[in-house]
């Protein structure tokens, strides 16, 4: 059975007390990942991703963490998911006050960190403009469910050898483990379902073998009409998609982060259109596509009015 994986988000400043924590998970069974251990040339953008996605993630926070832009890249991508309050376990070290106007500064920081992408440049190392966006969207939340729950001290948790936090997170691991009954439940159903398409698929044979041959070649010989007519619909019909685009890239991986971003924030018709201009591929991200090009040219004013981005275009195809 493999361990239950635990990450540990902390800012490099403390680096002897989270070396306390990953001893103490490691110690009860845990199997803890945090930066210093990636591999040479591992994409830490990739990792910090994962640690957002993980399970049960532990965050010790101090004034560093909140500044930083890579800790805050990490909480960023933990807020991300609706269950972020259950998989976070957070310690607050001494130099962290989180009441209510500390919470404002720390969220003006960042906003101003904003001003200052949208006022200089729209990348400044690791991090985009939309990250800082993001951020901003997402920060007040983060810092907001950490500081209502009821926390112990940093010096209370290292006395204790950690024991409060070893046992949340096992509780953590225990809920999320399928218990014998959900297991035998789920088989259940897959056998039953097995069943079904097994005596459905043995029906249609008798059926088919009832039915005069002509009658079932007649059935597909108009299927494969029907689906020649729907795969070469536009050239026989000659007509043209316009696409409402968002932005457009040289690169595909930045097109496809954006078209992540674009599906989080709800545009589930978003899609990368390639278009190629003078032998070189440029990666254009649809919001969505119409046949009509005085819909698509309304759809782009309403979005410009609700975006605010005057750099919203249109394509045809």
């Amino acid at each position: 059975m493999s361990k239950p994986k635990v990450f540990i988000s902390y800012a490099r400043d403390h680096e002897s007390f989270v070396d306390k924590i990953y001893q103490a998970l490691k110690k009860n069974g845990f199997d803890v990942r945090k930066d210093t251990q990636l591999p040479y040339r591992v994409d830490i953008v990739r990792f910090m991703k994962e640690m957002g996605a993980g399970d049960s993630i532990v965050v010790v926070l101090s004034d560093k963490y909140l500044r930083s832009e890579y800790c805050i890249y990490e909480a960023k991508e933990m807020a991300k998911y609706p269950n972020f309050k259950e998989k976070v376990f957070p310690i607050i070290l001494p130099d962290v006050d989180l009441n209510t106007e500390n919470q404002r500064l720390y969220v003006s920081f960042w906003k101003e960190k904003l001003n200052e992408i949208e006022r200089e440049s729209e990348m400044v190392g690791f991090m985009k403009k939309r990250d800082y966006e993001e951020i901003c969207d997402r920060f007040g939340d983060f810092i907001e469910v950490i500081s209502r729950q009821n926390l112990l001290t940093a010096e209370k948790h290292e006395e204790s050898g950690f024991a409060e936090l070893i046992k949340a997170i096992r509780d953590r691991v225990r809920q999320n483990q399928p218990t014998i009954r959900s297991v035998i439940r789920r088989r259940f159903y897959l056998s039953r379902l097995k069943r079904i398409v097994a005596e459905g698929y043995k029906q249609l044979r008798q059926f088919v073998g009832e039915v005069p041959r002509r009658v079932v070649y007649g059935v597909v010989a108009v299927s494969l009409i029907l689906g020649l007519l729907m795969v070469f619909n536009d050239k026989l019909f000659g007509s043209e998609r316009y696409y409402v685009i968002s932005a457009s890239f040289r690169v595909e991986e930045e097109a496809e982060e954006h078209l992540a971003y674009l599906k989080e924030r709800g545009y589930e018709d978003a899609e990368i259109i390639t278009v190629i201009i003078r032998q070189d591929s440029i990666y254009a991200v649809s919001i969505s596509s119409f046949r009509s090009e005085q819909k698509a040219s309304l759809v782009r004013e309403r979005l410009i009015m609700v975006e605010g981005n005057r750099a919203l275009g249109i394509l045809s195809q």
